[in-house]
């Protein structure tokens, strides 16, 4: 996880119930976000693994009678039309699906098994993602 990996590399604590892992579906972001939101102290954000996941955490929130994005920020990852559906607005991370796919379509054609030096690592690339600010962010309560 490269939010575990960013809190260690800073020298931060990590509370392991804050951390949960789902199936990037909205009933399992639904359990997830309620197992987070009934951690005390209470957290002022989510960062979900995907906006369906996140569309949930709005849900749970909701439900708990959280003023969002007052009390409780929440950000999705995919900018998915779902990301617009709900209210607010999700702010989330947009990633560029065609360069993924002209990527992965790259990978797979110089995929040659038979090729001296296959099988090799397959490279990592970093590809540009874009924050998407809508209405579900906003600074940490005073009070937090």
């Amino acid at each position: 996880l490269g939010f575990v990996d960013a809190m260690h590399a800073n020298g931060l604590d990590i509370d392991p119930q804050l951390v949960q892992t789902g199936n990037f579906e909205f009933a399992e972001g639904l359990e997830c976000a309620r197992r987070i939101l009934d951690c005390r102290p209470r957290p002022t954000a989510i960062f979900a693994s995907n906006d369906d996941m996140a569309a949930a955490a709005v849900s749970a929130a909701r439900q708990m009678s959280l003023v969002l994005p007052r009390q409780l920020s929440i950000v999705g990852f995919d900018d998915a039309p779902v990301a617009s559906m709900v209210w607010p607005q999700l702010t989330t991370v947009r990633q560029p699906l065609r360069v993924i796919g002209r990527a992965a379509a790259e990978l797979i054609s110089e995929y040659q098994p038979h090729r001296q030096g296959w099988p090799r690592p397959v490279p990592r690339r970093h590809l540009p993602l874009e924050l998407v600010l809508r209405g579900s962010l906003a600074p940490a309560p005073q009070d937090s």
